[in-house]
């Protein structure tokens, strides 16, 4: 597992959403314009540009044409299992099962992607703002009752 003794420099976000993805950049710039983001559109790419740039932490959409964000996280564990860094999955969907098949298959936390910029950024801030030296325990503390919740800010 990554050691996070410094702050999150670089960032990968997975999504093919072209709009969705601006619009986290233009965010992600507000809440600390020193982090990079590497974007991709396509699962395909996520085992070499993993394997490249090495980020702190990977956000990755569910819903993406021919290997879908579920299947991406587990060729991602499966092909570069030495990089096991944090993982969000990062969807439109808000349904329980996913939720909890998300979790199951070794996503860190869960965001149902904000209906508005302004949610975005405080999504973003929030999520940065996460004891990232400690994964697990991030992921802990979405597991209440015997399910998983995504991760909300009110």
């Amino acid at each position: 597992m990554k050691v996070f003794s410094q702050p999150i420099r670089t960032i990968l976000l997975i999504d093919d959403d072209k709009d969705d993805c601006t619009l986290f950049k233009e965010a992600l710039h507000e809440v600390d314009s020193s982090i990079n983001l590497v974007y991709i559109n396509t699962a395909e790419a996520i085992p070499k540009v993993v394997l490249e740039i090495n980020p702190d932490l990977i956000f990755l959409d569910i819903n993406m044409p021919r290997i879908n964000g579920f299947e991406s996280l587990k060729m991602l564990y499966d092909s570069v299992t030495q990089f096991r860094m944090p993982i969000v999955m990062y969807s439109n969907s808000d349904n329980p099962k996913e939720i909890n098949v998300a979790y199951a298959l070794g996503a860190t936390l869960y965001l149902k992607k904000p209906s508005g910029y302004l949610k975005l950024v405080k999504s973003i801030r929030g999520i940065l703002n996460l004891s990232w030296d400690a994964p697990d325990e991030i992921k802990q503390q979405f597991f209440q009752k015997g399910k998983y919740s995504s991760f909300e800010i009110s």
